[in-house]
């Protein structure tokens, strides 16, 4: 059982006597079938989030639906004789608030009322303590009077309370029996005690525990404290992690026979608790690792903060095998309160046969290309993750992928051009993708005597692109290249004339070449367009992204079995998110696919876990969706260039999303 305590005074300010500070206790009425009930609750998150457990004390009771509890209801009628509107809210049994028409006028409704109830000391304090299990808990809580007070028939409430239900926090799970107090005068004191079980459907990791004492004659809320697990432990998570053969050829990858050692980097989430002795296990399931050194510890990690264990390296060994991404486990202990974690990463063994090379300095296209290969189980290396220079070390494998972008200057250098002249001269595979690429280069030897092209222009606002009928790679393979299904980065495609033996492969539906192949002693496909921007979402008959890897990879000599296409409105068998385009300076897209009609949310945080906006809050159909974030927070700002996450949560699971938004 972990125990955690804390001791509800923070703030005395001298006036007649003493008086304590007080946390608003906000009641909230609401239900998952509720138009308007996602408003008042993204508004309270953020509030709580903003004010803190000092502060702020929440309550979601659910009426009438599946998180409904019969307590809960016969406390809202308690408030309301008669007809019951939600959402509802509270404050302190004494301020009403019905409806929520907008997220921002919520918010600044809620928040007005809060501060008015802040502005009013409370006579008592709280000093609470609360331990959870897996089945069960207890709760207690010191109440004693510091200022006088009118009220009567006070009563002591103990209230559960479970975060993450649904994309829902604070909502209410049991309201355990109330205790009548008899304290009156300053100096008195009363101590209440509660035991509860959990039930199985209850994550623990997730409870939380409010404690308020109310006047059942005039409704007045004296006091309130909220306890949960968070406040008191460290929330510590794998950030990032390096890979080192330090026996074998020293190429920054591990392959078969080598040893090697794994540094990980671990961030302690800002906002809980300073994470002290740090122990981490390393584990794997795969029969091709032999742990050496699986268990290394970091003695502190402040809140906010990262570490790693680089005095402290796990250790490995590689048997004989193929190529193969072998995933790692990590369990990951951490006091004050027992804190437990489970992470886990994948580490590529051996060197495949594909290497992408991100060329498109730095807007984050790589994405698209991952999604496409890891759709057809494809492995691959890709630059980004190398320690070595590109242009020096593309012959080792057979096949490229080189896009550049958005590039319109220095699409490639010299070296690279050198570079890929080496490559194919060697016999080997090259798709090469990008617009602008005819612009910077067509005057060069190498365009019309490795890319097998002349440039003859561009085709800007031209979207659609037709496979050529009767190519072994193109024959009814048409596309979309604008859309949230893929990049939407193309405003100069390049229109191409085929040279030096190549033949014509895809068309510009308003006339002139897309794309062209070339074979002879190697293989090249050159994309006068972003392959990153094929629509995946295009309806039929348009292909997407995987196919059209796919038809390319086979004519360089893989073997991929054909794509099932799905078409909307598809049932998903995982929920997935995405966020398109990403960097964004205005807006971008974020779709998201469910497996089966949930309720769900759909937020977005900073790098500091600081709520910022609910886009999603309530029962989506299945299939896939999609919603634009316009760069503002709750209140309509516009959101500081920076890092930013997007956060899908529904009862398939968690999923996050890291998006950069750009000024």
């Amino acid at each position: 059982m972990r125990v955690v305590s804390i001791i509800a005074v923070s703030l005395c300010l001298l006036s007649s006597g003493f008086a304590e500070q007080r946390a608003v206790l906000s009641e909230l009425f609401s239900a998952t079938w509720c138009t308007y009930c996602p408003n008042a609750e993204a508004a309270i998150d953020s509030l709580a989030h903003e004010m803190g457990p000092e502060s702020l004390v929440v309550l979601d009771y659910h009426v009438s639906d599946g998180l409904a509890i019969p307590e809960g209801e016969e406390r809202g009628d308690w408030y309301v004789e008669g007809t019951f509107y939600i959402p509802n809210m509270w404050f302190d049994g004494r301020v009403n608030v019905v409806g929520a028409g907008s997220v921002s006028g919520a918010y600044n409704i809620y928040r007005g009322h809060i501060r008015d109830r802040l502005a009013i000391s409370s006579p008592l304090t709280l000093t609470s303590r609360y331990a959870i299990g897996d089945t069960d808990g207890e709760v207690s809580a010191l109440i004693k009077v510091v200022e006088p007070f009118s009220q009567t028939e006070l009563k002591a409430y103990v209230v559960l309370y479970e975060n993450q239900v649904s994309g829902r926090n604070y909502v209410v799970r049991d309201i355990l029996p109330t205790e009548d107090l008899t304290i009156a005068s300053v100096g008195d004191s009363v101590e209440v005690w509660r035991s509860f079980s959990v039930a199985p459907q209850w994550n623990p990791d997730h409870m939380g525990v409010a404690i308020f004492v109310q006047s059942h004659s005039s409704k007045d809320v004296l006091q309130a404290a909220r306890l949960e697990l968070w406040m008191f432990a460290p929330s510590v998570e794998v950030h990032d992690y390096s890979v080192v053969d330090v026996v074998g050829n020293d190429d920054g990858r591990v392959d078969p026979g080598e040893t090697a050692e794994v540094v990980v980097t671990l961030r302690n989430r800002e906002g809980w608790q300073d994470a002290e002795s740090v122990s981490v296990t390393i584990s794997s399931d795969d029969s091709c690792l032999v742990l050496l050194d699986s268990i290394s510890v970091i003695p502190y990690i402040s809140a906010g903060f990262t570490a790693a264990n680089t005095d402290d390296p796990f250790r490995f060994s590689v048997l004989p095998c193929s190529t193969h991404w072998a995933r790692m486990q990590l369990e990951i202990n951490a006091g004050p309160n027992d804190f437990t974690a489970l992470d886990s990463f994948s580490i590529l063994i051996g060197r495949p046969s594909l290497l992408i090379v991100d060329d498109d300095a730095g807007a984050n296209y790589e994405q698209y290309y991952f999604d496409a290969l890891d759709s057809l189980d494809v492995l691959y290396d890709c630059s980004s993750w190398l320690r070595f220079a590109p242009p020096l070390e593309i012959r080792k494998y057979e096949s490229v992928i080189w896009f550049t972008g958005d590039d319109s200057t220095n699409t490639l250098t010299q070296e690279d051009i050198d570079s890929l002249q080496g490559f194919l001269n060697h016999g080997r595979n090259l798709l090469i993708t990008g617009q602008n690429l005819g612009e910077d280069i067509g005057h060069t030897p190498f365009y019309s005597d490795y890319l097998h092209a002349q440039f003859t222009g561009i085709a800007p606002g031209d979207y659609f692109v037709y496979g050529v009928d009767g190519d072994e790679i193109a024959n009814d393979l048409d596309f979309v290249i604008l859309g949230t299904g893929g990049a939407s980065n193309q405003t100069s495609q390049d229109v191409l004339t085929p040279a030096n033996g190549a033949d014509s492969i895809f068309t510009y539906s308003q006339g002139g070449v897309a794309g062209v192949k070339y074979a002879d002693t190697y293989k090249l496909v050159y994309l006068g367009f972003g392959f990153e921007a094929i629509n995946d979402r295009a309806p039929a008959p348009y292909s997407g992204k995987p196919e059209c890897a796919r038809r390319i990879l086979n004519w360089f000599g893989y073997s991929i079995t054909e794509v099932v296409e799905q078409t909307e409105p598809a049932v998903h068998e995982r929920l997935s998110l995405r966020v398109s385009p990403n960097p964004f300076s205005r807006s971008t897209a974020i779709s998201y696919a469910l497996p089966a009609g949930v309720s769900v949310t759909l937020s977005i945080y900073d790098v500091s876990g600081r709520f910022i906006r609910s886009l999603v809050s309530g029962c989506n159909d299945a299939g896939i969706l999609t919603v634009q974030w316009d760069g503002r927070d709750l209140r309509g700002g516009r959101v500081p260039s920076g890092t930013y996450f997007v956060q899908l949560c529904s009862p398939y699971g968690t999923l996050t999303r890291k998006v950069l938004c750009i000024r």
